[in-house]
Formats: structure tokens, C-alpha cells, sequence
């Protein structure tokens, strides 16, 4: 999972974005990266800062077919924070 993680993370960092499958727009300006690792998901929240700057802001393991509002709010709060 983790070096699944730092690849997506990795191909973010050159080209600056990620799409689907690899990626998905949650609302403006929050972003979730996307793994699944046998039979578990893992989703890691990001935005982005400023032209140069991406944040990872924080994750979770996906236990249903919805991402849970809870996670997205809290990625919402660190992320206000942020900007």
C-alpha cells in the first residue's frame, strides 16, 4: 500500500495532477488518490496550494461504496487551514 502510495504520489509530483482511475475530484479543490491493495481501498485526501505546492491533507481506509462525509469534511477543515 505504501509504495503503491508513493508511486501516485511521485507521478503527482512531475506531471502535477492525476486522473482517473488513479484519482478523483471530490469538491473544489480537494482531490482523493486512489489504491487498492487486495481486497482493501485506501484513499488519501490532497489540494492544492499554490501553482507549486500539493498537500496531503489526509486518508483513510474505504469501507463502503460512499466515501463518508465525515472524512471529506475533515479533509475540508485541514485544508482551509492550509490555504
Amino acid at each position: 500500500m505504501q509504495k503503491a502510495f508513493f508511486e501516485k504520489l511521485k507521478k503527482l509530483s512531475d506531471d502535477g495532477l492525476l486522473r482517473e482511475p488513479d484519482a478523483k475530484k471530490i469538491a473544489p479543490n480537494l482531490f482523493e488518490i486512489r489504491v487498492k491493495v487486495t481486497r482493501m481501498q485506501y484513499r488519501l485526501f490532497y489540494c492544492y496550494v499554490d501553482p507549486n505546492g500539493i498537500w496531503v491533507l489526509s486518508g483513510f481506509v474505504k469501507k463502503t461504496q460512499r466515501t463518508p462525509p465525515n472524512e471529506i469534511r475533515k479533509a475540508q477543515t485541514i485544508r482551509k487551514e492550509v490555504e
